[in-house]
Order: C-alpha cells, then structure tokens, then sequence
C-alpha cells in the first residue's frame, strides 16, 4: 500500500504535485475541503479546468474519488481553514468500489437513513469479497446512526464500517460508500478522548 497526502491552499497551489504514477483502480482518492470548493461526489470529468481538483482528476483518471465537506481540514497536525486535503491510498491487492445514494432533500426521518444505508449495503454487497466499507454523507441531511443502522441490517456481521458525516453541501444531498474488497485487507480501530 503506498499513502501520501497533499494540501492545496489557496495561495500557494498544491503543496506537492499529483504523483500519475499511483494511479490505478486499487486507487482511492478522499478530498475534504469547504463545500463550495467541492463538485458531487465523484469530481472525474470536473468542467473547470483550472479548479485544483481538475489537477488531481487529470493526474489520476483511473482512480476512486470521494469528497466530502469540512469547514477545517487538517494534516500533519495543522488545521487548515478554506484548504483541500486530498489523502491518495494505492492498494496493491485491494480492489475498491464506489457506490452512492441520492437523498431527498427534504430534512430526513430516520426511516429515511435507513433506507440509504440499505440500498448502499446492497450495492456493495453485489460485488463479492467485500472486507471493509468507508462511508461518508451530509451531516444535516442525513440522520447519521439510523444511516449505520441500515447498513448493517444488509452487510455481513462484523464488517468494519468508518467514515464521517461531512458538513452541508458537499455531499449535495447524497450518501457515498466506498467498499473495499478482498482477503489482504485488515482494518483496526483505535480511539482517544481528553483535551
């Protein structure tokens, strides 16, 4: 597996340019950035040529794209304000797999997130091999635990399942699920709390 992370900041352009040669479709591409800066959740065929994800899709148009909103991103523990961060994760046995939902716009029920965690967890489901799912929607639009709710009710007992709930507007009303597939994925957690 091969990882790095670039940041873009608006004065300054990427702090290092896309590297082509980790592209593949064992790619994964995770940008988080403002809202405004961010197209739906798959930014491939970006219509700005001058935007800095068009830089990145350009790099890497075999890869797996997903963003998501945050109004403070943060690497190499700095916070950056108005900053992309887009984390670049080769695989090399690993397949990936991007699904997606669109969630009405109205506010959403439980019953709703529900239903999106099922539809996305049978679409993952329907490629086999499936050993991990990252997990990413509007934090406003979409009840996050009935969301988890309905995923596990489909995917098989004990697959992990990480991911966040974005800030508006970036996810443009829709819940994305990455699957991750194959048996040389092993994925731990780990937890901290205090000031």
């Amino acid at each position: 597996m091969e990882l790095t992370t670039l940041v873009f900041q608006p004065d300054t352009g990427w702090n290092t340019p896309p590297d082509s040669r980790l592209d593949s479709p064992h790619t994964l591409v995770l940008v988080f950035g403002p809202a405004a800066w961010l197209p739906p959740l798959d930014p491939h065929g970006f219509a700005d040529p001058t935007h800095p994800l068009a830089a990145l899709t350009r790099a890497l148009p075999s890869s797996v794209f997903a963003c998501a909103a945050t109004h403070t991103a943060a690497h190499a523990r700095q916070a950056h304000d108005g900053a992309l961060v887009a984390c670049i994760v080769r695989f090399e046995q690993t397949a990936v797999r991007r699904v997606e939902v669109t969630v009405e716009a109205d506010p959403q029920t439980p019953a709703d997130a529900h239903a999106v965690g099922r539809q996305l967890a049978r679409q993952l489901c329907a490629t086999p091999g499936l050993s991990g799912v990252l997990v990413f929607a509007d934090g406003v639009q979409v009840d996050g635990p009935a969301l988890v709710q309905g995923l596990t009710a489909v995917l098989p007992a004990g697959l992990p399942i990480v991911g966040g709930m974005g800030a508006p507007g970036g996810a443009r009303h829709r819940a994305c699920a990455i699957g991750l597939y194959g048996p040389h994925l092993r994925m731990a957690q780990s937890h901290r709390g205090g000031s």
